[in-house]
């Protein structure tokens, strides 16, 4: 089982982006999705089950925008995510010394490794532009290289970059 130590070591380590881009695939899914993964390394190296999933699918509901999320995931465990576009909320039970733990948070939020639970607890975004959402994630992932976020073709109609 994935430990605090071992998410706050992962994101602590330098990483580069494995991939030429945001290479998206369709998911096999209603509403429409799509999915792009990369491995990652650090220094030359491939950093072994690791590997960073964006996903982007419409919304069933007409007139909000699309669900987006992006998440490294390390040993089958989220560490790091943020999503958005969902009218959803995470309710915080854990990260007891936290400054939202308890609280419920809307979206966008960023998921965020705490003692006792690697990925359990959020904290919100005020970012609104996708853009600005995966700069976020990079940042907080200490992931070098990446590309710019690029939405698939097929969904890039009407979108706020």
């Amino acid at each position: 089982m994935l430990t605090y130590a071992d998410a706050l070591e992962l994101l602590a380590l330098e990483k580069e982006w494995d991939t030429d881009g945001l290479q998206w695939k369709e998911k096999k899914s209603l509403p429409v999705g799509f999915e792009a993964r990369s491995p990652l390394s650090h220094r030359g190296i491939t950093l072994q089950d690791t590997v960073i999933i964006a996903t982007i699918c419409q919304s069933k509901i007409i007139g909000l925008t699309e669900k987006i999320s992006f998440s490294l995931i390390h040993k089958k465990t989220r560490i790091l995510g943020v999503d958005a576009g969902c009218p959803s909320t995470h309710r915080n039970k854990v990260g007891q010394n936290m400054p939202y733990y308890h609280q419920s948070i809307g979206q966008p939020h960023i998921h965020l490794p705490v003692e006792g639970a690697p990925n359990g607890y959020v904290e919100p975004l005020e970012l609104q532009l996708d853009t600005e959402l995966w700069q976020e994630f990079l940042r907080h992932g200490n992931i070098k290289g990446a590309p710019n976020f690029e939405p698939p073709e097929t969904l890039k109609q009407g979108r706020l970059l």
